[in-house]
């Protein structure tokens, strides 16, 4: 009787070892910011080519918001700057600096945290 204890008793213990070793698949994660709805880098072939998104705005020019998502998804941004006001200052890697205001504050580092290795060296400036 007190081997078929015994042998009970290593049996859950062995059982309880080995459950606790079991490893778990990992959980797939969502991004904290999904990709930008509006944004599709096959609708810009000029950027594929090596040039950017907008090459026609000037230096110090207001853009639009969905323009500035896209800029930064695609890689032409260098740093960018926020304030209180929801003021985004955009500077480029060609050099020039855009001006755009975003929805909400930090969605601007939303979008860089979730853009990953096209973002991975853009500065950060917060007012």
């Amino acid at each position: 009787m007190r081997n078929q204890w015994v042998l009970i008793t290593l049996f859950l213990v062995i059982a309880i070892f080995s459950a606790a070793c079991q490893t778990s698949s990992p959980t797939p994660t969502q991004p904290a910011y999904p990709a930008y709805p509006g944004f599709n880098p096959g609708l810009y072939p000029e950027a594929a080519a090596g040039g950017g998104l907008y090459p026609g705005y000037a230096d110090g020019a207001t853009i639009t918001w969905e323009h500035a998502v896209a800029m930064v998804q695609n890689g032409e941004v260098a740093s960018v700057m926020q304030n209180h006001q929801l003021m985004v200052i955009l500077t480029l890697k060609d050099g020039r600096t855009l001006t755009t205001t975003e929805p909400a504050i930090d969605e601007i580092i939303n979008i860089i945290r979730s853009c990953g290795d096209p973002c991975k060296d853009i500065t950060i400036a917060t007012e």
